[in-house]
């Protein structure tokens, strides 16, 4: 096998597993992840300190009553970042497209 083989490999896991973890973290949450997440990114300079921010905020909230294990709440914490760098990612490509794509 080879190392590109190999990393596409590894990327159709990835896709697969955050496909997952959507299904498994509430939409509500999600929503309060994205939210703080863009808030920590101008907090903090620290992705650690962000990520622990937002985990720590989250923790203090219930998604219909119920207070959700912090497990949960890490998982939406990365999902949410991933989203936000998705997002900016887009933003960035479109203010900046690639000679010859426009």
């Amino acid at each position: 096998m080879d190392i590109l083989g190999f990393l596409k490999g590894i990327g159709h896991f990835l896709a697969k597993a955050m496909g997952i973890v959507r299904q498994i973290v509430p939409e509500e949450l999600l929503a309060h992840a994205i939210e703080l997440v863009k808030a920590a990114r101008d907090k903090f300079l620290d992705n650690t300190d962000r990520r622990e921010w937002v985990v720590q905020e989250l923790l203090k909230i219930s998604i219909n009553g119920v207070h959700l294990p912090e497990s949960v709440i890490r998982l939406a914490v990365e999902l949410a970042v991933s989203i936000v760098k998705k997002e900016t990612q887009s933003v960035i490509d479109a203010a900046n497209p690639t000679p010859g794509t426009v």
